[in-house]
């Protein structure tokens, strides 16, 4: 499982059906901070502090769990503006979603890049 958003579904499913981590051989966790500024507070990044409860129940889970952390989320990570270009010439309502959906990202790659 691949979770690219705050925990509270993944912490409502453990809670309610403990049986499902058996059934995951990994969860991929998108969040935290461990070794840079965060996204929210110069500690928090966005998916932990948005419900760090939820956080909580999912690593005390017993779910392999792989953290991806913001830092890796930046840099060459972000989509540039041929990146961006490719994938809207592809016309599709999905790639202009992709596109549109990641509006902050592209925001934080022109920041960084001046």
């Amino acid at each position: 499982m691949v979770t690219l958003g705050p925990l509270t579904n993944v912490a409502l499913a453990v809670q309610k059906k403990p049986e499902i981590v058996g059934k995951l051989s990994r969860c991929v966790i998108m969040g935290g901070a461990p070794c840079c500024e965060g996204n929210v507070t110069p500690a928090a990044e966005y998916n932990i502090w948005c419900d760090p409860e939820a956080a909580r129940i999912v690593a005390s889970s017993g779910l392999r769990i792989e953290l991806v952390g913001w830092h890796l989320c930046r840099g060459e990570a972000v989509l540039n503006q041929a990146d961006i270009a490719h994938v809207l010439s592809l016309g599709t309502p999905l790639a202009k979603f992709a596109i549109e959906c990641n509006s902050r990202a592209q925001e934080a790659y022109l920041e960084q890049t001046g």
